[in-house]
């Protein structure tokens, strides 16, 4: 679901890069203040005019905004799943396999989950930052350059995200494996 509405933003970004070429465009004698509207001089007299942005460039914006969205919420994904296999070896529960059996071994597949979601939220910081980047340029083909850029980091970041995800898959699948066949409550004394 989610990767058919990330599909869908960037076919969108595609489309409207490439088929809409009806835009305005500031005339020559007209030059931009730090207000963003338009002043044009024309026989001593000023008029004051709202800028027209691009039509293109807002889509761009408006997309890179839904990644990076998309790209902060995986990110606390990320956080919120290594605080919790945290907490489950930090635990003190009559539910941890035995020490003895080698069983506990399992835990060490929390170790490359973790790299791979530290990875995933490293790439979302380079998601963050060319966002914000994209802020201070209204340039069509800068805008553009950083909308390729982003959809490759938020690609990284989200097959970092799935791979370590596999890893805790896994862990949790021997975990109920163990559970259900080899658990043997304790008596309680």
């Amino acid at each position: 679901m989610f990767k058919k509405f990330i599909f869908t933003i960037f076919a969108g970004f595609l489309f409207f890069t490439f088929t809409n070429t009806a835009y305005l465009q500031p005339n020559s004698n007209t030059n931009t203040n730090s207000s963003n509207t338009t002043v044009s001089e024309d026989n001593n007299r000023t008029n004051v005019q709202p800028v027209v942005e691009n039509p293109r460039v807002k889509v761009i914006r408006d997309g890179l905004k839904s990644i990076a969205d998309g790209s902060k919420e995986l990110s606390g994904w990320c956080l919120l799943i290594i605080a919790a296999s945290i907490a489950v070896i930090v635990k003190t529960s009559n539910f941890s396999p035995p020490k003895g059996k080698g069983i506990r071994s399992m835990y060490l597949l929390f170790i490359p989950g973790w790299l791979f979601l530290i990875i995933s939220m490293y790439e979302g910081n380079f998601v963050a930052r060319r966002f914000m980047a994209a802020a201070l340029t209204s340039k069509l083909e800068t805008l553009q350059e950083i909308g390729v850029a982003v959809n490759i980091d938020f690609a990284s970041q989200l097959l970092m995200f799935q791979i370590g995800l596999i890893f805790f898959i896994i862990w949790l699948l021997i975990y109920l494996i163990w559970w259900t066949y080899y658990y043997e409550p304790k008596s309680e004394k």
